[in-house]
Parts: structure tokens; C-alpha cells; sequence
């Protein structure tokens, strides 16, 4: 009998390999982190790349613009482009405060210390933590103090392309040449460059993802007071997810939604691949939601090279600031304790008033006590 041998097949290209990227699991696309390693675990490892993701603003946008900084200082440590477009203020404004990138060696020599600390219960040392919290050792991405400030030098490195439209286009030019000029300013960068998809394979350049950002998107520094304006912004996102699909760009774009009507609204989300919504808590917080500053709301998850997309543990997801990092949680609601101890505090006052009797009710002194 012949013996038959099987040998391994090379491999015509290679796997693609890019800086600051990693590999989904779920449907084999790359996918590049957000600079928080909770949120990448709600979009199940992070943004694929030629999507969009858009985040949908609080009301005073200043967890929006913290997300956003995010987004671009993961792009400065990861050697990735920037792309920022903004009609409202001048993108250097958003780029000269991005926070600074930190190492875990510090919050894991302080977790050491606290298990050595707990030598009473040795018991309960293996047991399974609480998993309210969804931030974890990211496998790609990176760690940031909010409280400081990224060195100006670091955001120099990078290739940085920013382009302020209230000085490109005065304002009796019409506002739909922002979103032409937008869409062609962005091909210009793309176009002949390492983020093309269908780049010639030249020894020099080596495929790398730029980050594009549009903060504050369709407000109405855009848009104006025109009714067609939704028209505008939904050719804009259909035209920039095309451009998006054959580029190595992943997309973010900050939307106040909250100024637009719910149908359309829900005509902005079927043009995205990824919807967000951040709903802070104002003015007088609710006692049961006093560790968090927010909600987070999943609209849309990405559905991309798969007939299912991610679906995370759970949907009840709320949001924290702290002094140095901006936390995704697991909303876990405690047990109302004021309910029960003013229960308790009236069943002893009707005991004291009315005594109970030898059955285990309540004696009565009048006819017309119930």
C-alpha cells in the first residue's frame, strides 16, 4: 500500500499584520481598541476596521469629548494616523489635551499588597470575584491617567492630518460644501498612501490604520437651519462607510442626538455599524445610581463578516469618572435599605400603639380602626 503524505500549502500573501491591531475571534476582522479596555469588551475587543462607530453625545458633551480623547491618544501610542474634522472649535484644541499613557505595574503591585494584607480570611482567597467591572489586562491596548497631559513631542510623532472647517469655508458658502469638502479632504489623505487597501506592494511603505474623528458632527455649526438637513447627514455617512470599507480607517464619529427627532435618529443609526448612546445623569442624581455618572446604552453592535454580531453578558451597563480613568461597569442595583428600615421603623410603632393579640394580629381598640 502507497503511502500518502500531506504536505502544508504555502500561504500566497501572508497574514496582514498592522501595528495596533489585533485579530477578532469572532469574525477573523481586525480590530483596533478605543484607549478603554471596558468598552472594547462591550464591542467584543474593540472597532473593526473600515467601520464606523458612532457615539451618540450627552448633553454637555463632557463624557463624549473624554471618549473621545481616548480614541486618539490610543492612536498616538499605537503609532496609528489621526484624521480630525471639526466645524465647532479648532481641533489643537482636543489634540494638545489628550491624557497620558500609564503602566498596570503600579495597580497590580497595589492589588499584591491587599491579598498579602488579608491573612484572617485565607479562605476566601480563591473564590471568584465579583465581575462588575469589565476593565481588565488588555491583550493590545493601552492604560491612560486623565489627569495628566500627553506630551506635545508624542502627538508630533505620528502622521497628524486636522482640518478646522469654519476656516476652510466661510459661512455664505452653503453648509453642504462641509460635507463634500470633508469627504474629499479625506480621500486626498487616503488616497496614495499606506492606509489604501489596494496598495501596491512596495518595500518602503508598510499598511498602517488611521483614525478618523469627527467630534460633534451634524450640529448646527453643520448643518444650519435648513429642513434638509437630515438628507445631508445620512449622503455623508453613506458616502463615508464606502470609503470606509475599502480603507484601513476606523472611524469615529460624535453625533448630538438628542437635538434631532427620534425617526431620525433611527435613520443615522441604520447608516452606522456601531451605536452608542451615553446618557449622563443631571442635576439631582437618584440615590440607587449615586456611584455612577451615567448610563451606557448598546443601540447597534457590528455585524461585520458574521450573520450574528457580539452580544455582551448583559445589556445594563452604566459609567464612572474617576480622579485618573473613566470606567464601563455592570450596573448592579443594591437592596433598598430605607424601605425596609422605615417597613421595620412603622411595624415597632404599631405594636407600641396597638398591642398585638394572642391569635398574632392586631387588636383593634375602636370598630373603625382597620
Amino acid at each position: 500500500m502507497k503511502k500518502v503524505t500531506f504536505t502544508k500549502r504555502p500561504a500566497k500573501g501572508g497574514a496582514v499584520q498592522v501595528h495596533g491591531t489585533v485579530v477578532s475571534l469572532h469574525n477573523g476582522l481586525l480590530l483596533v481598541s478605543t484607549g478603554i479596555p471596558s468598552l472594547d469588551s462591550v464591542l467584543g475587543g474593540g472597532v473593526p476596521l473600515g467601520s464606523v462607530f458612532l457615539l451618540e453625545e450627552d448633553v454637555h458633551t463632557r463624557f463624549s469629548t473624554l471618549l473621545t480623547k481616548y480614541f486618539l491618544a490610543e492612536g498616538v501610542t499605537s503609532g496609528h494616523g489621526l484624521y480630525v474634522a471639526s466645524a465647532n472649535a479648532n481641533p489643537d484644541v482636543l489634540l494638545n489635551a489628550l491624557p497620558k499613557p500609564t503602566s498596570m505595574s503600579s495597580t497590580r503591585s497595589s492589588q499584591q499588597k491587599n491579598d498579602n494584607d488579608m491573612k484572617i480570611a485565607f479562605m476566601y482567597k480563591d473564590l471568584p470575584k465579583n465581575q462588575s467591572s469589565l476593565s481588565g489586562v488588555s491583550r493590545y491596548g493601552h492604560y491612560y491617567d486623565i489627569s495628566c497631559n500627553m506630551d506635545k513631542s508624542e502627538v508630533e510623532k505620528c502622521d497628524l492630518k486636522s482640518l478646522h472647517l469654519t476656516d476652510e469655508i466661510s459661512y455664505g458658502e452653503g453648509k453642504n460644501d462641509m460635507f463634500r469638502y470633508t469627504l474629499k479632504h479625506l480621500k486626498q489623505c487616503i488616497n496614495n498612501s499606506r492606509y489604501e487597501m489596494k496598495q501596491k506592494n512596495s518595500g518602503d511603505q508598510q499598511l498602517n490604520v488611521l483614525r478618523v474623528v469627527l467630534p460633534h458632527f451634524a450640529s448646527p455649526l453643520w448643518c444650519g437651519d435648513k429642513p434638509d438637513n437630515i438628507h445631508n447627514i445620512v449622503r455623508f455617512l453613506h458616502c463615508l462607510r464606502a470609503v470606509a470599507r475599502n480603507s484601513m480607517i476606523a472611524c469615529l464619529v460624535t453625533i448630538p442626538t438628542h437635538l434631532y427627532h427620534e425617526n431620525e435618529v433611527a435613520m443615522i443609526r441604520q447608516l452606522v455599524d456601531t451605536s452608542i448612546e451615553l446618557e449622563a445623569f443631571v442635576g439631582e442624581k437618584n440615590p440607587v445610581f449615586k456611584q455612577y455618572h451615567g448610563l451606557l446604552k448598546i443601540h447597534k453592535l457590528p455585524r461585520l463578516n458574521s450573520l450574528v454580531n457580539f452580544v455582551p453578558d448583559s445589556f445594563d451597563l452604566a459609567f464612572e469618572l474617576k480622579r485618573t480613568k473613566f470606567i464601563i461597569e455592570y450596573m448592579h442595583l443594591p437592596p433598598d435599605i430605607s424601605e425596609t428600615a422605615s417597613r421595620q421603623g412603622m411595624d415597632e410603632t404599631n405594636d407600641k400603639l396597638h398591642p398585638r393579640s394572642a391569635c398574632g394580629g392586631v387588636s383593634l381598640n375602636k370598630k373603625l380602626d382597620f
